[in-house]
């Protein structure tokens, strides 16, 4: 889907009659003019901080969700799944990595091309660290990971049913008492 769209805005020093007001209503007016004259631009954005943007109309695109799992809800909640078997390895080292990443992430219902070639190169510039999981030895999904290991930005499973064994593992794996997950609201599986 195709839209036009403005970036977050800002009150600049010394200009402060109606702070922004006017800005985001002569912003707000210009990105409805250019969506109703093209087709091709059905869908107005503006985007920031404030709720105020809601006051002409805009609201937010897209939703995040995090959540944060620590070792007592894999105690509680998770006390059963078996992890045998699951392992990690920096992805870049499993067989088939990319390619692997590509197709996952095309699984997805809302996407954005990847292409093997520069996948890995691209979540590396990300400060990301791409971890693979496997599964008895076969690479069976990954992780994108960040902030120490203590989030997981990123994550695909080939078997849904495999999502909570890679977290409680991970967890073990990671060494930490407590990791954040962030997922988009279309996120089936891990939602």
């Amino acid at each position: 889907m195709d839209g036009a769209g403005v970036q977050p805005e800002g009150d600049r020093p010394g200009k402060r009659q109606r702070p922004g007001r006017d800005r985001i209503q002569y912003l707000g007016k210009r990105v409805r003019r250019v969506g109703k004259r093209s087709v091709e631009l059905p869908v107005p954005v503006l985007d920031g901080q404030r709720q105020r943007y809601e006051y002409f109309g805009f609201t937010r695109g897209g939703i995040q969700i995090r959540y944060t799992v620590s070792s007592d809800n894999i105690r509680h909640a998770l006390k059963q799944t078996d992890t045998r078997g699951i392992s990690f390895v920096p992805l870049s080292e499993a067989e088939g990595a990319a390619e692997f990443m590509c197709r996952q992430n095309e699984k997805r219902p809302s996407w954005v091309t990847r292409e093997p070639e520069n996948v890995l190169a691209i979540a590396a510039t990300a400060n990301e660290k791409a971890v693979g999981m496997k599964k008895d030895g076969v690479l069976a999904g990954y992780l994108l990971t960040c902030n120490e290991g203590k989030e997981i930005r990123e994550m695909a499973v080939e078997q849904p049913e495999d999502m909570e064994k890679a977290v409680k593992a991970y967890m073990e794996y990671a060494g930490t008492e407590e990791i954040m997950i962030f997922a988009s609201a279309y996120d089936c599986i891990l939602n």
